[in-house]
Formats: C-alpha cells, structure tokens, sequence
C-alpha cells in the first residue's frame, strides 16, 4: 500500500490548522475578559496581534476584536484609535453596540455619538 506524501501532509496539518484556530480563540477570549475587568492595555495588547497577523477568520472574532479594541482604546485616552476600530467594526456589523461592557460616561459619548445610525438622527 503506497501512500501519498501530500495525503500525509493534510492527516498531519489538519490538526495543527484547528490547534492554531484554538489558541486563536483562546487569546480573544483572554482579551474580553481583560476588557470586562477593565484591564485595557492587556485587553489591546492580546487583541490587536490577532487583528494585524489576519488570524480571525470568522466575521464574529472579527467583530468582537475590534469592538474590544474600540472600548480599549478610548478608555486609555486614545480616541483616535477608538474610532479607527469603531468604524471597522461597524462595517462588519453595523448595529454592534457595546451592551456587555461597562464604558465610562466619556467612552459611551464618544462610541454612541460614532455609531452610524446616530449620526443619520443628529
């Protein structure tokens, strides 16, 4: 029985493949609940790597990174960031909110008034 060299290649890297999809999501996981702890800069620094390798794959991780990342970022002062990611966040998912998240009266201005369909009633 001859088997294949690219057979084997795919027994053996289909468990690497979903190994890496699982520490992926184990990470995401660590960063929202650094984020519901308010601990901020933890929260960005498990997140973006994530974001910036192209390693969530599925449009709810996506979602949810950068809605972490939006909450993070405005809550260490950095509104530009905050918005840069509330922005992307809308374009997957448009009526994403932040109901999860305990935001500061400032953060939930600056993300209420930066979500689009606040903007179309002003």
């Amino acid at each position: 029985m001859k088997i294949s060299i690219k057979f084997l290649t795919i027994i053996i890297a289909i468990p690497l493949l979903l190994k890496a999809d699982e520490k992926t999501m184990k990470i995401l996981d660590k960063a929202y609940i650094h984020a519901l702890n308010k601990e901020y800069q933890q929260a960005i620094d498990k997140t973006f790597p994530l974001l910036d390798s192209l390693s969530l794959n599925v449009t709810d991780e996506i979602v949810l990174a950068h809605q972490i990342l939006s909450l993070s970022y405005c809550e260490t002062g950095n509104k530009e960031k905050a918005v840069e990611h509330l922005q992307a966040l809308h374009t997957f998912a448009p009526k994403e909110n932040f109901r999860v998240f305990a935001l500061s009266p400032e953060c939930k201005k600056l993300l209420h008034s930066s979500t689009p369909s606040n903007k179309k009633k002003k």
